[in-house]
């Protein structure tokens, strides 16, 4: 929940670019719910729940794979 202005801007790119309309939204720790109605005759919400994971996956800090890190700390002794 510390990432909810990222998780706002990335649900509001998908939203210009195919509109929908937010029922419900809600934010818990480890998930989020949502209620969405969809323009008449557009079925296609997976394609924006993978757009919003996608933009909010990208959001997020790099961080390094605890393997490398493990392979390091490994080599330095």
């Amino acid at each position: 929940m510390d990432r909810i202005d990222s998780l706002r801007s990335v649900v509001g790119e998908v939203y210009r670019a195919h509109p929908f309309e937010i029922i419900a939204w809600v934010v818990l720790p480890e998930h989020l719910h949502a209620i969405w109605r969809m323009p008449d005759g557009d079925t296609d919400y997976p394609m924006r729940w993978g757009l919003i994971k996608a933009g909010f996956s990208r959001a997020l800090p790099k961080v390094e794979k605890i393997a490398t890190v493990c392979h390091a700390i490994t080599r330095s002794r």
